[in-house]
């Protein structure tokens, strides 16, 4: 089961980080285009916001399965290994409430915005599919984050 969540978050990975890249391509482009022929590509403001939400939420993911997001270990490293195996318990916990939440508010919005029909201002682009990766990122978030908990208490991590 870990090799196979180790697999798929390491696609997701390169996922986010080459929806950073495209973010990256397009607002320099955008910029030449802008400051060459003062026309901006269009959309470029709508597609890099989605797609830089895209890569955070799924770049979310990848931190949640390593554990490898902010941590302050000023109390942390006051306590023992069973004190500190406790915080880090309490903090994953807290931590997958917080995701948890956070996506079915995502998903909530996505219906939403697949009801209403939104589009982009200048290609109108339908922006679900956006909102729809940018779920699927914190639904993995939910999925991997107890099997990280159940990895740290085994001692694993």
């Amino acid at each position: 089961m870990e090799r196979l969540i180790n697999r798929i978050v390491g696609v997701v990975e390169y996922g986010a980080a080459a929806f950073l890249a495209l973010v990256t391509a397009l607002t320099f482009v955008s910029v030449i285009m802008r400051y060459l022929f003062s026309s901006p590509i269009p959309d470029s403001f709508d597609l890099t916001r989605l797609m830089i939400c895209i890569a955070i939420f799924w770049g979310m993911a990848c931190a949640c399965w390593r554990g490898e997001h902010i941590q302050v270990d000023l109390v942390w490293s006051a306590f023992g290994p069973r004190g500190r195996l406790a915080i880090d318990v309490f903090a994953t916990l807290v931590l997958l409430a917080a995701m948890a939440v956070l996506c079915w508010v995502v998903v909530v919005r996505l219906s939403v915005i697949v009801r209403s029909g939104m589009i982009t201002g200048d290609l109108l682009l339908p922006m679900w599919p956006f909102f729809a990766a940018a779920a699927l990122g914190l639904l993995l978030s939910v999925v991997v984050l107890p099997a990280y908990l159940y990895r740290l208490i085994r001692g694993c991590d």
